[in-house]
């Protein structure tokens, strides 16, 4: 398991699904009027009944020393551009 804190977990409202594909590395969140697409560099942890987002620092592929030292930045983007998205399908609503 990888570093995880609580800034790197992310609750997931009511109102919204998430569709999230381990192959093509590609999370989609839908509410009934939109949807938005996002592709990950990092791996996710989903929990259903929680309804909980876990961003970790792992990668998808093998790489090296250097570029797993700049997973951690990835793993801050990630987080933000995630809960980005995720205020702008709620904000809709009002």
């Amino acid at each position: 398991m990888s570093f995880l804190t609580k800034r790197h977990i992310i609750k997931i409202p009511k109102n919204i699904s998430v569709y999230y594909c381990d192959v093509n590395h590609i999370i989609i969140f839908a509410n009934s009027f939109t949807y938005k697409a996002l592709t990950l560099k990092t791996k996710l942890i989903i929990e259903k009944k929680k309804r909980l987002i876990k961003i970790t620092r792992d990668p998808f592929f093998k790489t090296s020393n250097n570029e797993i030292k700049k997973l951690k930045a990835m793993q801050g983007t990630q987080v933000s551009l995630l809960k980005q998205m995720l205020l702008d399908m709620s904000l809709l609503f009002l």
